[in-house]
């Protein structure tokens, strides 16, 4: 039994090149069953193609849920989605604190489907944690090699579903032991109202408990000016 969250969005205004979101959360006396983690019904099939020919790029923004392990890349940003046979194929963009714009680097995500979840291609876990542990080489230390370890362990041992409209809102997820854990993109750097209100609902329609983690650091960051793979 858990307690509901809902979310109310009570106003988007823009100032110059600044659009700023009000949330107001409310807690709702009562109590309901989680039907997304522990799994108590079908998860959305995603339609890859679909979601292919959105094209652009799905930006990171907030954690709703909780983010998966510790924060060892500020954002992460998807793009480039190819359906293959047993699962997906995308690029994420790895936006870490102080590393300049034209270095930043993108790890590509090789997802393999197993009936509603997916899992990472443990054959690219190497690979993940070299690009992963690069995109630190302006600040190196041991101890964020091991966050990236631990982070990489969680990530490739992880079962994720997903949840879109194609349009507004993409959420990555999976269950843990202590809840549901994932990320959540949209489709401009800082989230509309209407793309926030219609992700916070679909949770809602799930009878699943959210919690907000604004990450501003995503907010307050431009566009890439260079790719590297």
């Amino acid at each position: 039994m858990k307690i509901l969250f809902a979310g109310i969005l009570c106003l988007a205004t823009k100032m110059g090149n600044i659009e700023n979101l009000f949330l107001v959360v409310c807690l709702l006396v009562g109590n309901t069953f989680s039907r997304l983690c522990p799994k108590t019904e079908e998860y959305q099939a995603i339609d890859w193609d679909r979601l292919r020919d959105t094209d652009g790029t799905w930006f990171d923004g907030l954690d709703i849920p909780a983010v998966i392990g510790t924060d060892v890349v500020d954002c992460w940003d998807m793009h480039h989605f190819k359906p293959v046979e047993n699962g997906v194929v995308f690029n994420v963009t790895q936006y870490v604190h102080g590393r300049p714009k034209k270095d930043l680097l993108d790890v590509r995500f090789y997802l393999i489907r197993k009936r509603e979840t997916y899992i990472l291609d443990p054959q690219h876990k190497s690979t993940f944690l070299a690009v992963t542990k690069k995109s630190y080489s302006h600040d190196p230390s041991d101890a964020m090699d091991r966050e990236i370890e631990n982070f990489a362990d969680i990530m490739f041992v992880s079962e994720f579903f997903f949840m879109t409209n194609y349009d507004t809102y993409f959420v990555m997820a999976s269950c843990s032991p202590i809840g549901m854990m994932g990320f959540s993109f949209f489709r401009t750097i800082t989230p509309t109202a209407r793309a926030v209100y219609d992700m916070w609902n679909v949770f809602a329609d799930h009878n699943e408990v959210t919690g907000v983690g604004w990450e501003n650091i995503c907010f307050n960051r431009g566009n890439k000016t260079e790719q590297i793979i």
